[in-house]
């Protein structure tokens, strides 16, 4: 899978309007044929590009080298993205410091436009939920049925990233869409939809709530998978698969039985 996602309108509207990454431009640098490329799409409420090539083995099989697909960017560096036209040069943003309503105008084939989005620096679950609701031309009325309980801009979980937020906010969308479809086949209006953010994030860490048996799951790690600190910083090893596991101890010249305090 590959994906793209652009800072700003102008610049995802100038790669786009290149037609750069066709499928064509796709089968020569990934030397593959067209029937192998699933998926070649832009999607503009994220400002995203995504394609999604067929994996030559399942994933996690023995063989396969990539199971999250995160090593397959490096061909794209080979395109040359044409410089600025002067359509964009007049690029100017707005801060207004708010979570919710316009923040930026710039200037798109001549036109000003005031974008929807918010300030990405201070954001909360419903501004994300707003930002695409609204950018996929959902009626913004439908927001007023949902309620986000103890919403919190904190990771909730021990991570560099905001779990809590992106828990919630996914979780919302879902089930505000499911509500709004119930809503148009009954000609009803939506009904209430609550997301609790101690329910999205328990619901994101599911896999170790669950029993099999009347017993816990086992973990889903090996002995030497997760994090090991370096002379500069950490590395992480998967080891959830065998094969993973074992070419990474190959890599590092030791034995298949090697503990975890051999890996560090």
């Amino acid at each position: 899978m590959l994906n793209i996602i652009f800072n700003n309108p102008s610049v995802y509207q100038r790669v786009k309007s290149t037609n750069l990454l066709t499928n064509e431009v796709i089968q020569r640098l990934y030397r593959i044929i067209e029937k192998e490329i699933l998926t070649n799409i832009y999607f503009e409420p994220a400002l995203a590009w995504k394609c999604i090539i067929k994996r030559p083995w399942a994933q996690g099989s023995i063989g396969e080298r990539n199971t999250l697909g995160t090593q397959q960017h490096a061909p794209l560096l080979q395109i040359d993205v044409p410089a600025s036209k002067d359509t964009y040069a007049n690029e100017i943003f707005v801060d207004t410091n708010s979570v919710e309503g316009p923040i930026r105008k710039y200037n798109l084939n001549g036109v000003a436009h005031v974008g929807s989005g918010f300030n990405r620096q201070n954001f909360t679950a419903l501004a994300v939920v707003r930002e695409l609701w609204e950018g996929m031309g959902m009626p913004s009325s439908a927001l007023n049925s949902l309620t986000l309980l103890d919403a919190s801009d904190s990771p909730a979980l021990p991570s560099s990233y905001k779990i809590g937020i992106l828990a919630q906010s996914s979780i919302a969308l879902s089930a505000l869409a499911a509500a709004h479809i119930h809503a148009i086949r009954n000609q009803v209006p939506v009904p209430r939809v609550e997301v609790p953010l101690k329910h999205a994030v328990i619901e994101c860490k599911s896999e170790r709530l669950y029993r099999l048996n009347g017993k816990s799951a086992p973990s889903t790690w090996g002995l030497v998978g997760g994090l090991h600190e370096t002379l500069d910083g950490y590395v992480r090893i998967h080891d959830s698969f065998p094969n993973h596991a074992e070419g990474a101890l190959e890599l590092l010249g030791l034995p298949k039985d090697a503990s975890r305090q051999s890996v560090s």
